[in-house]
């Protein structure tokens, strides 16, 4: 005989419910649908101690593809390659572990930065960065840390990765070890003035794809008038940027060298404030999500300062 199993309403509920948080998918447009149904966020709270506790940053510049033809996720593009920097440093934790080693190693976030027609994405100012960067596979990283001076590094190659990551994972001073530690033909230069640099990673998410790119006309425009007026920094970059982390917090938009992170930088005067005050100034407070280099704790700490 065969036996029918009844559910109860509260036992069907709980089981879609199990199903459709823990089932993982790799198709893009089924995790953009998941991501829209997420709760939405109160606009009235404060957003610090969002972004998670890191030590440096790292910026890969993409010469060829604007950010509307990256893919979901960019650490798994070999192109673009985040996933040869990740791969160099999960080795390198990897084999940290399995010797017992013990000693501070440095937090790291890539991400990828637009750089079309950027003269810093070229190995030197009088080469063309895409085809060098598809023809030779030369590119360049934007390094950030709030313990050392911000650099571009142009000129290299995948083999050098390794190398670099491995500085930056170990060293507490790297910006003093690259230039023995890199081959000769890579450039290292400081990176004068301000970088504002605003996720508008179209795959990624609906709200990036939405606020990111106004977001980044709205502070061209600011950087333009400030420029003019002689009252803003001698030099403002502003890159579209892949994924930083709280889709939900969109626009967001991180700026160098301080370090520090903003959310919800939906209209043009909050776009003028981020490019025009710093840090955690009184009208900065609610866009303020968090600073490199701080855990939760000092974030909401440094809100309550005000500094």
């Amino acid at each position: 005989m065969r036996r029918t199993l009844l559910l109860r309403p509260s036992s069907l509920a709980t089981a879609a419910f199990t199903t459709t948080t823990t089932t993982t998918t790799t198709n893009p447009t089924i995790r953009r649908r998941r991501l829209l149904r997420r709760r939405a966020v109160n606009p009235e709270a404060t957003m610090a101690g969002t972004v998670k506790l890191y030590d440096r940053h790292v910026f890969v510049l993409d010469p060829v593809r604007g950010h509307e033809l990256w893919p979901t996720h960019v650490e798994e593009s070999s192109f673009l390659l985040i996933a040869d920097y990740k791969k160099a440093q999960k080795a390198l934790t990897a084999a940290a572990g399995a010797a017992g080693t013990v000693g501070k190693m440095f937090t790291l976030k890539f991400t990828v930065a637009e750089a079309l027609g950027h003269a810093l994405a070229a190995p030197s100012d009088e080469e063309n960065p895409a085809i060098t960067f598809k023809d030779h596979g030369l590119h360049t990283v934007l390094l950030f840390s709030p313990t050392a001076p911000s650099l571009a590094i142009r000129g290299l190659t995948k083999a050098d990765i390794p190398t670099l990551v491995k500085l930056l994972v170990t060293k507490e001073n790297y910006s003093a070890a690259l230039p023995s530690a890199l081959p000769s033909q890579v450039i290292i230069q400081p990176l004068p003035g301000k970088d504002l640099f605003v996720c508008a990673h179209a795959s990624r998410d609906i709200r990036c794809k939405t606020c990111g790119p106004r977001l980044v006309g709205w502070l061209k425009e600011e950087a333009i008038k400030a420029a003019k007026s002689g009252s803003g920094e001698d030099e403002v970059r502003i890159w579209p940027s892949s994924h930083v982390g709280g889709h939900m917090h969109a626009g967001n938009v991180l700026v160098f060298p301080s370090g520090d992170w903003y959310g919800q930088v939906n209209d043009p005067a909050k776009a003028q404030l981020v490019l025009e005050k710093k840090g955690v100034e009184d009208d900065l407070k609610k866009l303020w999500r968090g600073r490199i280099g701080l855990n939760q704790m000092q974030q909401d700490e440094l809100v309550s300062e005000g500094n």
